[in-house]
C-alpha cells in the first residue's frame, strides 16, 4: 500500500519520499514547538511518509499546464499542483485506511518541521546554512507534505553524513555572503530573496553533493522569485 503511494508520488513529481514513525518526531518538537505536532492516531508507531520533490516537478508542472490552461495563472502553482497531487493520491492508495495530511505551506497548527521530519526520518541533514542535504541529491530537495497514517510504521535508519565529510564548508561562506548583502539574517523575507535571488542560488549551489541534481534554471529562480513566468514560457 506505501510502496505503491510513493511510487504513484514519484511518477506525478514527487520523488523524493521517506517513512517512519510518527512517535519520535513528536517527542522533539512536543515539548519546544507544540503547534507542529502531527496527528498519531493514538499510537506512537504510526506511520509517517513525508513527501518532497526535486528538479523532475518542472515537467509535472507543465504537463498539469498543457492540460489545463488555467493552471499557469494560479496564485501557487507548485502549491496547487501538491495539495492536488497529494490529496487525490492518498486517498486512492490508502483506501479506507485513517490517514492525515499535513502541507509545509500551511500556518501552525496545520503544518510540521519539514526539515527537523527530515533528519529524524534519514531523507536529509540538516546542513550548516540550514538548508536539507539529501545524501543523493544534495541541497536539490524542496519538501512539500506529511501524511500519517493509521499503521505501523518502520524505523528508519539513519543515513551517513556527507556534511562532515564535506572539506572546506564551500556553503558557509556563500550564504554568509548572501546574508551580509541583506543586512543580515532578521532582514531574510521574501522581498530579499527576490531582490538578492543571485547571492542566495549561489550559496545553494556552493555545496558539492548532488550536482547532477541541480533544479533546472527556470524552477531553480523561480523558488527565489516566484515569477511564474519562468515556469510557464509564453
Amino acid at each position: 500500500m506505501i510502496d505503491a503511494l510513493r511510487a504513484a508520488l514519484a511518477s506525478a513529481g514527487f520523488g523524493v519520499t521517506a517513512v517512519g514513525q510518527v512517535g519520535p518526531y513528536n517527542r522533539e518538537v512536543g515539548p519546544i514547538a507544540p503547534a507542529f505536532v502531527l496527528p498519531d492516531f493514538g499510537r506512537e508507531d504510526a506511520l509517517v511518509l513525508l513527501v518532497g520533490n526535486g528538479g523532475e516537478l518542472l515537467e509535472a508542472l507543465r504537463a498539469a499546464a498543457a492540460a489545463e490552461p488555467s493552471f499557469a495563472s494560479r496564485p501557487d502553482p507548485i502549491e496547487h499542483l501538491t495539495r492536488e497531487v497529494v490529496t487525490r493520491l492518498a486517498r486512492t492508495h490508502l483506501g479506507g485506511v485513517s490517514h492525515a495530511i499535513r502541507f509545509t505551506a500551511d500556518p501552525p497548527p496545520r503544518t510540521f518541521a519539514a526539515v527537523r521530519l527530515a533528519r529524524l526520518l534519514g531523507l536529509a541533514e540538516t546542513g550548516p546554512t540550514q538548508l536539507s542535504i539529501h545524501p543523493e541529491r544534495g541541497p536539490w530537495i524542496a519538501l512539500r507534505a506529511a501524511i500519517v497514517v493509521d499503521v505501523e510504521g518502520p524505523v528508519p535508519e539513519a543515513p551517513a553524513s556527507r556534511c562532515a565529510r564535506c572539506e572546506g564548508r564551500p556553503c558557509v561562506p556563500a550564504m554568509d555572503a548572501a546574508l551580509e548583502a541583506i543586512g543580515g539574517l532578521p532582514n531574510l523575507g521574501r522581498a530579499t530573496l527576490r531582490a538578492h535571488a543571485d547571492r542566495f542560488i549561489a550559496a545553494r549551489k556552493a555545496c558539492p553533493v548532488g550536482r547532477d541534481h541541480t533544479y533546472p534554471g527556470p524552477l531553480l529562480r523561480y523558488h527565489y522569485t516566484l515569477e511564474r513566468d519562468l515556469l510557464f514560457p509564453r
